[in-house]
């Protein structure tokens, strides 16, 4: 069983974008009042070993507004076996109109990833290795 890079994973976009991403990558129902419902955690399509895990206090979402001039902020727990890969969040961001930001961390191996993608172009893809990762890592237990 391989080890998990762990971390928060946000995800910017129009309304109809995120919906779609949602939808379509994420696995989410939409019922009639907008609501888009998670039944479990899921994998995220189009990553290898990518996954969202939800809490008994986060299992679903809902879009404030349909008005697509504004650009919502939705984040996730999220898991990758072994590495978090840009490329793969890269092509996710091009299909569905999305931006991408996550800092996940992986104590068995002891780094940690910062990654930014905006408008399908890699902003950020750091690869952090700490000498005294149990101090200097701001978040020492994820991951693993």
């Amino acid at each position: 069983m391989p080890n998990y890079v762990e971390g928060t994973l946000k995800v910017r976009g129009r309304s109809s974008d995120l919906q779609r991403f949602l939808t379509e990558a994420c696995h989410a129902v939409s019922d009639d009042t907008g609501l888009l419902v998670f039944e479990s955690d899921t994998i995220l399509e189009g990553t290898s070993g990518g996954f969202i895990v939800f809490n008994d206090s986060i299992n679903d979402i809902f879009i404030v507004d349909d008005d697509d001039a504004y650009e919502d902020v939705i984040f996730f727990n999220y898991y990758q076996a072994c590495d978090i890969q840009a490329a793969e969040l890269k092509k996710l961001s091009e299909a569905y109109n999305v931006d991408f930001k996550i800092f996940g961390c992986e104590m068995a191996m002891q780094f940690a990833r910062d990654i930014e993608i905006i408008k399908g172009k890699i902003l950020k893809n750091d690869y952090i290795e700490y000498e005294d990762y149990f101090w200097e890592c701001p978040f020492p237990d994820l991951g693993g």
